[in-house]
């Protein structure tokens, strides 16, 4: 993607700081730093289809092979350390002015540890109010997992109704406790390996997987070169980026105008609702969670630009490089996601899977589709799956087919000779 020509000129800032190595890191820098920045504007907001105002706080999961790149996600926890700090010394100061009476203050924190209950989640949001930004951090899927199905409470459904702003209620029977959360807000970054992603994310019904943008790569394990002309990064400068954004929008509403937007989102759904209309693929709660994601990721853009034009007006609108930039980064996330879940159900339900040793000698994909054993797939999810295989080697493009260049099995399709 075009970042060094499209992206504000804070996310610039950040890649020639990091100076990511390949395409990959490039693109994860970004994407993390994007999630990083979404929960520092907490009263700006935008119009959803159903008339509510949500805010552009986002959830993002980066699913690779230990040792291929991941850790470029960190960028998140440097990038929001001073606005952490802030937050931790703003706690501080009201705990040294508690005098012992009445309820004792509620918890703030910018970053939250994964290691966490839903009762304290709730403490949590009950001390954010109306200026503290939140989200939640972790490299390890297999940690928060654990927290989410804590013998405790598990506290996924809360995830759930904080990518919406949902209400968020809790009835404890310590001190008789009712808590009503009326805005709760939050981002979410978190990263693990595919099998990590399985557990993780164990169905596609609850939504859950659906709100999440998407990093899948699955590439190859290489050294990393140790060069001489190896640069620090500036940890400093960049921590000022998030701690001026931050202060830039403090105490501030603003209304995002995203009006300008809407041709190109719709353009977006428009585009991917066909594909499931026409059975080319299937999930259409990706698409439409895609296409409030897109509409985040525009706010976010819009709201960096604001802070480097100085522009405190209290409506905001895009530029057509934030609509275009957002647009490829939810076109990537969604590709991903598809594919993804295409690699996460197999866990559960290996009628899903495409074995190389079980296809023809050689085949189109319109065969497939209409045989017992894979005419239930998506032409799209099929292909996805035969174009894996063909950069695996398993089989090769010959004219409008495919040649399997492995030993054949019992399937379902009798074996045609190879032309």
């Amino acid at each position: 993607m075009e970042y060094r020509t499209m992206a504000p000129i804070t996310l610039q800032k950040i890649i020639k700081s990091v100076a990511p190595k390949d395409g990959i890191e490039l693109d994860l820098t970004v994407w993390s730093s994007i999630v990083a920045f979404s929960c520092l504007t907490p009263r700006a907001t935008f119009r959803t289809l159903d008339g509510t105002s949500t805010t552009c706080d986002l959830y993002m999961a980066v699913v690779m092979s230990a040792g291929t790149g991941k850790s470029a996600m960190t960028i998140a926890n440097l990038l929001l350390e001073k606005v952490h700090k802030m937050g931790i010394r703003e706690y501080n100061r009201i705990m040294t002015l508690y005098d012992g009476l009445g309820p004792l203050p509620k918890p703030m924190s910018v970053i939250l540890p994964s290691d966490i209950t839903k009762a304290r989640l709730i403490e949590h949001f009950q001390g954010q109010g109306k200026e503290l930004p939140m989200i939640l951090i972790e490299t390890e899927m297999d940690s928060l997992l654990s927290a989410m199905k804590s013998e405790f409470g598990g506290f996924k459904s809360d995830l759930r109704k904080a990518f919406h702003n949902e209400h968020i209620s809790s009835s404890k029977k310590v001190k008789n406790d009712l808590v009503h959360i009326t805005n709760p807000r939050l981002s979410t970054l978190v990263s693990g390996t595919l099998n990590q992603a399985r557990r993780f994310f164990s169905t596609m019904e609850d939504g859950f997987y659906s709100r999440f943008l998407i990093f899948f790569r699955e590439i190859k394990l290489k050294w990393k070169i140790y060069t001489p002309d190896l640069k620090p990064v500036h940890h400093a400068s960049l921590q000022k980026l998030a701690l001026k954004h931050f202060h830039f929008f403090a105490g501030r509403k603003v209304k995002l105008d995203l009006r300008v937007a809407y041709p190109a989102v719709n353009k977006f759904g428009e585009l991917h609702i066909s594909e499931i209309v026409n059975g080319d693929e299937h999930r259409p709660e990706l698409v439409t969670r895609h296409g409030l994601m897109l509409l985040k990721v525009i706010g976010i853009l819009t709201c960096m630009r604001a802070v480097e034009e100085y522009n405190r007006g209290k409506i905001l609108v895009p530029t057509t490089e934030d609509i275009e930039l957002a647009t490829k980064i939810a076109n990537s996330s969604l590709e991903m996601s598809r594919e993804l879940a295409d690699r996460i159900e197999p866990a559960r339900e290996n009628s899903n899977v495409l074995f190389p040793e079980e296809l023809p000698g050689f085949f189109k994909t319109e065969e497939l589709l209409r045989t017992k054993r894979w005419g239930h797939f998506s032409k799209r999810t099929l292909q996805r799956q035969l174009n894996k295989l063909e950069q695996e080697g398993h089989i090769a493009k010959v004219g409008n087919g495919y040649k399997r260049t492995v030993k054949p099995h019992d399937g379902n399709i009798k074996n045609k000779e190879t032309p």
